[in-house]
């Protein structure tokens, strides 16, 4: 008689071990974890060059604030578990630590030459561009005339300008007069009502079937994308209940959040890629011309202005408009108002945060802020891993990643912690003053950071009742807002300890994001803890916070010498929230696809 092996937890029998073992697996998968996680559990491993790093850095950081060195290795004793502070002590003394006073170095002669050098270098820069960019620009009003845009004050401007009459703030006032004018807000604001459907709901088979068509249709000739989206996911089934409209508070909800007060981030300026004048070089009618007609059908902001009418003006007046508009340095408060239009992410929404909120500015300002996002991503290098709103397919390349991570952490049986990090309205919390300051790191010269500065000073959100003065957060809905927001956030995550990455084949990958959705990586739960309150601190100063509660994690230990691995879901605290990582049954989606 051949000998059976029983399961222990259902007593079923196998003939053979591997039998037995794929059954305790997919049967049984919490208890197959638990047992695997028993024999992998961290015990007594080798110091891993990270690790070694992580310890010198937090005993050089905390030895001030302890009395005794027993003390200091109790305290590290936290930072790692599974080390005693024997095992600590004897770490440090191998690698020779010794205590470390911080120095702070003044600034010599050198470094003050060399920013004298480096003014003189922009204002020269400054000089030819203002040239340049002057003649470009009578060129073009002279060339043409148009009515529509009252190019006869226009060329006005320019010419003061190029006498040196005007100065760029007495042009920007003028122009703001001009627009006033010209672009006058002809757009009546309406709340939007709750509709009441009961009255012509379809009753029967027919009537829904025929609802539910003429929804999708409609649909389809509005949004393309959402109705591909409603026929994939199934929801079409249910378009022909309709829309009960936004929830009753939705509007006072969004008025708190988008006229939040100021967020003063007062880190000093830094340097990522030198300035590129290339982005503001003179704009032509031929670049206006191509960036109408990629403009499609959207929507007109307050002064009813739709790209049909845009393509009805002269695109060389309007590129001489345009660069009249980086010559001052600013836009006009009148051209900063825009209308919110609160779009759902779900159907039918019940509560305010299930809303976008959609700026609605001018077609002339989307259209200039077009050029200006289309120059600067095709010359735009992030040294951080993001994928989203550059030329690139974002969501395969960061699913791929997050694949490749799972993958290679289960063949090597290494130790892998992801937490998947949400960050509480982060494109309407961020500072004006990180997304400014990180503009100019990223190649940004003197007179577009003006523009910038000043465009978001003045702008204004526009509802139905009354309007909201904007002292935080990126306008969503205008071409520019994607790029900032990611170069906002490529200083957070540059900042967040980067060097307690996960080791993938021979690059360390210390983290990506999509936008705000960001998964962060370290190689184990405690140096995942110490990155996510790193990144904390580093969101804190440009204004956004980590919502702990929907931050998710996974921790995976591995055990290289029997090449398993198992998922812990050992609870830690972060941000006074008890985070409990996912479990062998759970699964966490990422850039809507599912992980497990």
């Amino acid at each position: 008689m051949v000998n059976q092996s029983a399961c222990t937890d259902c007593s079923r029998l196998f003939p053979t071990k591997i039998g037995l073992s794929q059954h305790h697996r997919h049967a049984h998968p919490t208890q197959h974890n638990a047992d695997k996680l028993s024999r992998v559990k961290y015990s007594g491993a080798r110091w891993s060059q990270q690790e070694s790093q992580s310890l010198l850095r937090l005993a050089n950081n905390l030895y001030p604030s302890c009395e005794t060195q027993t003390a200091l290795f109790a305290r590290l004793e936290q930072y790692f578990p599974g080390r005693s502070a024997i095992s600590i002590k004897t770490k440090l003394r191998v690698l020779n630590w010794q205590a470390q006073q911080d120095e702070s170095s003044s600034g010599g002669p050198d470094q003050t030459i060399g920013q004298i050098a480096a003014y003189s270098s922009e204002a020269d820069d400054y000089s030819v561009w203002f040239k340049q960019t002057v003649d470009c620009a009578m060129s073009l009003l002279e060339s043409h005339a148009d009515s529509s845009l009252a190019s006869v004050d226009l060329l006005a401007f320019a010419r003061g300008l190029q006498s040196g009459i005007m100065t760029p703030e007495r042009v920007l006032s003028l122009l703001s007069l001009h627009a006033s004018r010209t672009f006058p807000h002809t757009w009546k604001t309406v709340s939007r009502r709750r509709r009441q459907l009961a009255h012509r709901m379809p009753v029967n088979r027919k009537q829904i079937r025929r609802a539910n068509y003429a929804a999708i249709q409609t649909l389809y000739h509005q949004r393309r994308k959402d109705a591909a989206s409603a026929v994939l996911d199934g929801s079409w089934k249910d378009l022909y209940k309709g829309n009960c409209g936004l929830p009753p508070d939705a509007e006072q909800y969004w008025k708190q959040v988008l006229s939040a007060p100021k967020h003063v981030d007062s880190q000093p300026s830094r340097v990522i890629v030198p300035s590129d004048w290339s982005l503001i070089e003179p704009i032509t009618g031929e670049e206006v011309g191509r960036t109408v007609r990629s403009m499609g059908n959207s929507s007109p902001g307050l002064d009813k202005l739709t790209p049909r009418m845009l393509r009805r003006f002269n695109a060389n007046v309007l590129a001489g408009y345009f660069n009249l508009l980086l010559l001052a340095g600013g836009c006009p408060p009148h051209m900063c108002r825009a209308r919110i239009t609160l779009v759902p992410k779900v159907h039918n929404p019940t509560s305010p945060d299930q809303l976008r909120p959609i700026s609605v500015s001018s077609i002339l300002v989307r259209c200039f802020h077009k050029v200006l996002a289309d120059r600067w991503s095709r010359r735009l290098q992030l040294p951080s891993l993001q994928f989203a709103f550059l030329h690139r397919d974002g969501c395969l390349e960061a699913t791929s990643l997050l694949h490749a991570l799972l993958r290679h952490s289960s063949a090597t049986a290494s130790n892998l912690s992801l937490a998947f990090v949400d960050i509480s309205k982060a494109f309407d919390s961020v500072s004006h003053d990180t997304i400014v300051r990180s503009a100019g790191a990223f190649g940004a010269p003197s007179p577009l950071v003006r523009y910038i500065a000043q465009s978001y000073e003045n702008a204004v959100a526009v509802f139905p009742s009354s309007e909201v003065h904007c002292h935080r957060g990126v306008r969503q809905g205008d071409p520019l807002s994607p790029l900032l927001f990611i170069m906002a956030m490529d200083e957070v995550l540059g900042l967040s300890m980067p060097q307690l990455g996960y080791q993938f084949h021979d690059t360390q990958v210390d983290g990506f994001a999509f936008a705000d959705d960001w998964v962060v990586c370290a190689e184990s739960q405690a140096r995942l803890k110490e990155k996510l309150e790193a990144a904390a601190v580093e969101l804190g100063r440009a204004g956004m916070k980590i919502n702990a509660r929907k931050t998710k994690a996974m921790v995976i230990c591995g055990d290289r010498k029997h090449r398993a691995t198992a998922v812990s879901v050992e609870p830690f605290c972060f941000a006074e929230e008890l985070i409990t990582p996912l479990g062998p049954t759970d699964t966490v989606t990422y850039l809507s696809i599912p992980f497990t």
